[in-house]
């Protein structure tokens, strides 16, 4: 094998390299859809704290995107519906021996336009948030209020907490609950979720009709040092071929 073959092949397998540590789950519970929905009100604050795959959260540090699963019975909706995404750390008030939701979010989507889902089998879509890698990428998340803050490290544990607006006549909409507590495909939840009544007075539910755990995929990717060595590793090795055929 001559030294450009070789240079090909180092180059190939640099970017399959690249290509699979890129992205994976550290929270995936989308498998199996248990049939029954939690419905919003207008509004509404409604949380699920969830746990992060510790091993595959260490490796990949920084998200590369957000989904969730919601439902509604409408072919089209009367108002112009939105929903809003926030993570928070468990820092607050304790209640049932759990801490609550903190007092300000890691993470704010803003509010984001939705629409009707029901054309889709089971009458569910997928939302899809991206975040933009820090050193890679210049910005936050298009529209974000608060942008993905790394400084606190991303936790492992915490709430993804849930509203929709904009719900007119007889608009519906709500999260499916996937899998059963405690059995994600990647990490886990506790079948319960968190209610704000006002000004982050939260309280924990545990649902009459069964155990509840929304829909909910995060990918991540490792950390951007690793990416920029990959990709400056192809430069050298695109620049040392370009020599070759001089």
């Amino acid at each position: 094998m001559n030294n450009h073959i070789k240079i090909m092949a180092a180059s190939l397998a640099v970017v399959a390299a690249i290509g699979s540590a890129r992205a994976d789950f550290i929270y995936n519970n989308s498998t199996t859809d248990t049939g029954y929905r939690l419905m919003f009100a207008n509004n509404q604050i409604i949380g699920q704290e969830i746990i992060m795959d510790g091993t595959a959260l260490g490796a990949m540090p920084y998200l590369t995107n957000f989904s969730f699963e919601y439902y509604s019975p409408n072919s089209s909706f009367s108002g112009a519906v939105q929903a809003e995404v926030k993570f928070y750390q468990n820092t607050g008030t304790p209640v049932n021996g759990y801490n609550s939701p903190g007092s300000t979010p890691f993470y704010d989507s803003g509010w984001f336009s939705l629409v009707a889902p029901l054309s889709l089998p089971g009458g569910t879509t997928v939302a899809t948030i991206p975040f933009n890698l820090p050193e890679l990428y210049d910005g936050p998340p298009s529209g974000a209020v608060t942008p993905l803050n790394y400084s606190i490290g991303m936790p492992a544990d915490f709430t993804v907490v849930y509203s929709f607006q904009g719900l007119t006549g007889g608009d519906l909409i709500g999260l499916p609950s996937f899998n059963a507590p405690n059995q994600p495909t990647v990490g886990t939840n506790n079948g319960d979720y968190w209610v704000d009544s006002g000004g982050g007075n939260w309280s924990l539910v545990t649902n009459n009709a069964g155990p509840v755990a929304f829909g909910m995929q995060f990918s991540a990717t490792p950390e951007p040092s690793v990416l920029g060595l990959g990709a400056m590793g192809l430069a050298v090795m695109a620049g040392l071929i370009k020599r070759r055929k001089k």
